[in-house]
């Protein structure tokens, strides 16, 4: 797919939004519509420009198109059953899901057949083409947030005028996996009586035992969190929901503890790595439109870089968050075969035109080398903030006699996350 021409494949989501009300009897009635904003934080590796993205209510043909901030709003859709369509594509999704109700008051009941059309812990699911299907959301407001790579929809989160926030992000498939079709994800949840933490392994041989790890990035490394078997749908799935008894993994105490701990699936019988991924922070309200990143307490930058090999891809990426004294700045290769001994230059704040090496990485089997800056590392040229490293170019270089130019490109802007 040409990233550049912004076409996406359809993605969709699906709200069920119960609105409260005054009504007769002491009964909440539904009402005919909400508000529904949302924004685009990432388009193909692209923080700064994320516009262009059509946005359509499938129900009543209502669209928006993203401006450069990736905002876009609804003024009013209908409160059940809303699906939404995320880009352009060709490809469609067909989607069967009953909408539900997360929650409900006496005089609702007798609207659906089964009482478990009520069961509001499957708030993010996926279809049969692997889409977002968000089905139990309440309020009469809802605030949404999406990230969309080469089509897909990686990240998807919400914010409830109920009190309800959840985050959901998929997981990726290691090279080392053996199972044809293996996906995963990573779910996180928080309301005034739950912390929930659910990571999943999905198109498993049934039986087939998984066991889970996770890295919170204190130097204690990887540890088991619990394992699962794969059940007759091929599933293998550890739910931690504290307000069943459950404990958080590892004794944290908050879900906002997990954000960024690294998490691995591996197979019980022999330790095969089959999936990998980091836990998605739960979000906060949508900065005010025209915010500066300063303005809030996450801020985040990525862009692709350009090649200038065949076949080549890379990209940078870097992050801060104050509250949780976090800096990271990351530099990735890929596509580049096995045992390429790579030489990573950036530009000196300093002087301008002159490029310093800040790291040489061999490529691993995959292909892939990644030179990061996290966890207490020396950001490049003793940088005390991400920031100070804005607007400075980037080269990566084969290391031959020649030094040729493989990737090269900027670090980009800071945006509130």
């Amino acid at each position: 797919m040409n990233r550049q021409t912004r076409r996406f494949s359809l993605i969709t989501a699906v709200f069920a939004i119960l609105v409260g009300g005054c009504g007769s009897g002491g009964t909440s009635p539904i009402l005919a519509t909400a508000a529904l904003e949302g924004m685009v934080v990432e388009v193909d590796g692209q923080t700064l420009d994320r516009s262009g993205v059509t946005v359509r209510v499938a129900e009543t043909g209502q669209t928006a198109v993203t401006g450069a901030d990736g905002r876009f709003s609804f003024d009013s859709v209908p409160a059940r059953g809303t699906t939404l369509e995320f880009g352009t594509g060709a490809r469609t999704s067909a989607l069967t899901a009953l909408p539900r109700l997360a929650d409900h008051d006496d005089g609702l009941e007798d609207e659906f057949e089964n009482e478990d059309e009520f069961d509001d812990d499957d708030e993010f699911d996926d279809d049969d083409d692997g889409d977002p299907v968000v089905r139990t959301v309440s309020g009469d407001h809802i605030e949404i947030r999406v990230r969309l790579r080469d089509g897909d929809v990686v990240e998807f989160s919400s914010v409830s005028s109920k009190g309800r926030v959840r985050a959901r992000q998929r997981m990726t498939v290691a090279a080392s996996n053996p199972f044809i079709g293996l996906e995963g994800k990573i779910k996180v949840e928080r309301r005034t009586d739950r912390q929930k933490f659910d990571v999943e392994a999905e198109h498993l041989p049934v039986g087939t035992l998984v066991e889970f790890f996770m890295d919170l990035g204190d130097g204690a490394g990887f540890q088991a969190i619990g394992t699962a078997a794969a059940d007759a749908e091929g599933e293998a799935e550890l739910e931690l929901a504290t307000n069943d008894g459950d404990r958080l993994p590892l004794g944290v105490i908050d879900v906002d503890e997990l954000e960024g701990a690294d998490v691995e699936a591996r197979l019980a019988s022999d330790g095969t790595l089959l999936l990998t991924g980091a836990v998605p922070g739960l979000p906060e309200s949508l900065p005010a439109s025209g915010d500066a990143p300063e303005g809030g307490d996450r801020a985040r930058g990525r862009a692709e870089l350009t090649s200038h090999v065949a076949g080549a891809e890379g990209h940078v990426e870097l992050k801060r968050r104050p509250s949780h004294d976090l800096q990271e700045f990351e530099l990735e290769a890929e596509h580049l075969g096995n045992g390429v001994t790579l030489v990573f230059l950036l530009e000196d704040p300093a002087a301008a035109g002159v490029f310093e090496t800040i790291g040489t990485l061999v490529t691993d089997d995959g292909g892939e080398a990644e030179l990061e800056f996290e966890d207490g590392d020396a950001l490049p040229f003793d940088a005390q903030d991400v920031e100070d490293l804005v607007g400075l170019r980037i080269r990566i270089l084969r290391d031959s006699a020649d030094g040729e130019l493989v990737l090269s490109g900027v670090v980009p802007p800071l945006v509130s996350d």
